[in-house]
């Protein structure tokens, strides 16, 4: 059997069990942990949350920063929005967008972000921009089979996209 043969048969079998797979089992050793601890300290600067008012103007902040691409600025807006209290999971992938775009970036948090908001993301489709920046994030930090493994959620997420 030719190399070329068995690296088809290799990832023939790879994608098979990720189909076999329940995507409600998903999980990345370790990024749960490190995602509540990276929430923890969030909400340690307001424990009580925030006003609504406090919580409208994080969020008109961080969108003039991302309007304006300053990612560092959107990213501290971002992370302010979160510690006031129910962030949305649109607040949690823009953060993590940001840390990833910032120079420097911060994959590690971005990951921890990521995963906050496929937790709350609409499952199916909902979950795919989380699981992608995750992606991103898992690449950035040279975790490759960890990449593999979300990448392949997304694919059960969208198998006709695939």
């Amino acid at each position: 059997m030719t190399r070329l043969a068995r690296v088809a048969l290799a990832a023939i079998a790879v994608f098979a069990l990720a189909c076999a797979a329940h995507a409600d089992d998903f999980n990345l050793a370790g990024v749960s942990a490190d995602a509540q601890a990276y929430v923890a300290g969030l909400t340690k600067r307001h424990p009580a949350g925030g006003t609504p008012q406090l919580r409208r103007a994080a969020d008109q902040t961080a969108a003039t920063a991302l309007q304006k691409k300053d990612y560092a600025a959107a990213a501290a807006a971002l992370e302010e929005r979160a510690s006031l209290g129910a962030p949305t999971a649109q607040t949690w992938l823009d953060l993590a967008t940001a840390l990833l775009r910032k120079s420097p970036a911060d994959p590690k948090r971005a990951l921890a972000a990521g995963w906050e908001n496929f937790q709350a993301a609409q499952p199916g489709y909902g979950e795919i921009p989380g699981l992608l920046v995750m992606a991103e994030a898992l690449r950035a930090m040279d975790r490759s089979e960890q990449e593999a493994m979300t990448l392949e959620q997304v694919v059960q997420r969208a198998p006709d996209n695939a």
